[in-house]
């Protein structure tokens, strides 16, 4: 009996230390890998087989927008950090403020995807912008002119948005957080 009672308060005081603990090294470790997702970007078609890469920055400054599309990754450059809307169609002369600063090969990339991605100029690496990735199968059954953005959901459910509320419109940023499984084993 005489060891009981220096065990039960060890256990009290680790049970104490514990509880005090954890929630900080868990905000700690929720803090290391946070993302911030800011911007928007879609995929249009025209109806006559042309597909149209979206960007929306709002209010966010970009300097690059990469766009797969038929195999091929087109690279735009902003002649001047960028803010604002804009639409790229590949194999077409870039919009005004841009160049083509590079044209893959043939077969770099899924030829049967049209994915978009723009780089945020002058925001701290757990700043991302929100990527776009759509399959011409999936791309096909809309109606012309609509624009299909951000990555299908489970389900298989896309935002659909016209150029009119894609222009108009902007998704407020969103922090993520990393689980702790995701921390200890990542994907990368």
């Amino acid at each position: 009996m005489r060891h009981a009672r220096p065990t039960l308060l060890l256990l009290t005081l680790l049970t104490v230390v514990g509880l005090v603990a954890s929630p900080l090294v868990l905000s700690a470790i929720g803090a290391i890998g946070e993302t911030t997702y800011v911007g928007q970007s879609g995929v249009s078609h025209d109806g006559d087989g042309g597909r149209t890469a979206h960007i929306n920055t709002c209010g966010e400054t970009v300097t690059r927008v990469e766009v797969t599309a038929d195999g091929h990754t087109f690279s735009y450059k902003a002649t001047a950090p960028f803010t604002g809307v804009a639409a790229f169609e590949p194999g077409t002369p870039p919009p005004h403020g841009w160049t083509l600063e590079k044209e893959g090969a043939p077969g770099d990339v899924d030829k049967h995807m049209i994915s978009v991605d723009a780089e945020l100029h002058a925001r701290p690496e757990a700043y991302r912008f929100r990527s776009s990735e759509v399959a011409d199968a999936e791309l096909e059954v809309l109606a012309p002119g609509a624009i299909a953005l951000g990555q299908p959901s489970p389900t298989g459910d896309r935002e659909l948005q016209s150029a009119r509320q894609f222009s108009s419109g902007c998704p407020e940023p969103v922090t993520r957080s990393p689980s702790i499984l995701g921390l200890l084993f990542p994907s990368d």
